[in-house]
């Protein structure tokens, strides 16, 4: 945010002034900001944001280059492959499954994942 307030002009005096708090107190988050790489909570970055005649967006970009599409199936993978693994030990301690789904349903289920996690 350093980068775009000098961008705009806006001095450090005016920057405190408009996000309403003391110019020390400015100096202080911006020192901790710059020298020890500190985390800023969401209402300084919106106050900051407000202050530049901006608005805060958050943004979620999952990593290594996936898509969100993709993040999704990954996550609902690895969560039916846990579900697979509770379904096999109930059935190998011969308890019941819970009635969680019917069991044309969770036979129609199991092979699905099956054939997903058979591709890896």
């Amino acid at each position: 945010m350093e980068a775009e307030r000098i961008a705009l002009g806006i001095s450090q005096g005016e920057m405190a002034r408009r996000m309403g708090i003391k110019f020390q107190s400015y100096q202080t988050l911006r020192r901790r900001l710059l020298t020890k790489g500190e985390v800023l909570r969401m209402g300084t970055i919106r106050k900051a944001a407000k202050a530049m005649g901006c608005t805060a967006v958050v943004v979620l970009v999952p990593n290594n280059g996936r898509t969100f599409k993709e993040l999704v199936q990954l996550e609902a993978e690895k969560r039916a492959s846990q579900e697979v693994i509770r379904l096999e030990k109930c059935r190998r301690d011969g308890r019941q499954l819970g009635g969680r789904m019917p069991d044309p349903e969770r036979a129609a289920w199991m092979a699905r994942h099956k054939r997903l996690t058979a591709k890896k």
